[in-house]
């Protein structure tokens, strides 16, 4: 299977962005290249103050086992340190390719889904720190500029995260620490072994 033009076009982006990193430039193509050439790289000139994100799509793979249909999509915002934040996301990406889970959300209102979202991002940032330090760049530029004072939420999230540090870092103990989280705020979830899946269908 040979790429297509425009997703060619999604590697040369995030190519052009990786300057100083060699070992970064080739986890791009690493993941581009495991996620069936699907990985897209989203550079928009709006909103220019909100985070970069990423995000992938649980469901369709769950019926085709196809690492191409988790869709991974980066947005990447301009900003200072654009180069940081691509490959901050390009990380949490790059937990599915170590083995470690996912996790699907039930959540029943939107405090629940804050919840969730918040400890789910925040829980990869312990294990993707080293890698991101051994590419060559700045702790300090590891996560953007807060925007605004921390909720109180997002506090309780963070002191929470205290206390789980020492299980994440293998897979099962972050698949054990995240669950046990989940579960103990009442949130139904689902845990998704992306990598064993892929691996147990062949593709």
């Amino acid at each position: 299977m040979q790429p297509s033009s425009r997703q060619q076009l999604n590697l040369d982006r995030m190519t052009k962005i990786i300057t100083r990193s060699p070992d970064a430039r080739a986890l791009a193509r690493r993941l581009w290249k495991f996620f069936e050439f699907q990985l897209q790289c989203r550079l928009p000139n709006i909103d220019k103050d909100e985070p970069s994100t990423s995000h992938i799509k649980i469901e369709p793979f769950l019926q085709t086992h196809r690492p191409g249909d988790l869709a991974p999509e980066v947005v990447i915002r301009d900003s200072p340190r654009r180069e940081e934040a691509l490959i901050h996301e390009l990380l949490h990406l790059n937990l599915i390719l170590l083995g470690y889970p996912k996790f699907y959300i039930h959540a029943k209102d939107d405090e629940q889904w804050d919840l969730a979202g918040g400890i789910l991002n925040k829980a990869d940032h312990p294990v993707m720190l080293p890698t991101f330090k051994s590419f060559g760049y700045s702790e300090q530029l590891f996560l953007g500029p807060s925007r605004r004072p921390l909720t109180v939420r997002e506090q309780r999230v963070n002191e929470d995260l205290e206390q789980l540090k020492s299980e994440l870092v293998s897979p099962e103990g972050y698949c054990r620490g995240i669950s046990a989280y989940l579960s103990n705020h009442s949130i139904k979830h689902d845990v998704v072994w992306i990598a064993k899946i892929i691996q147990s269908s062949g593709k």
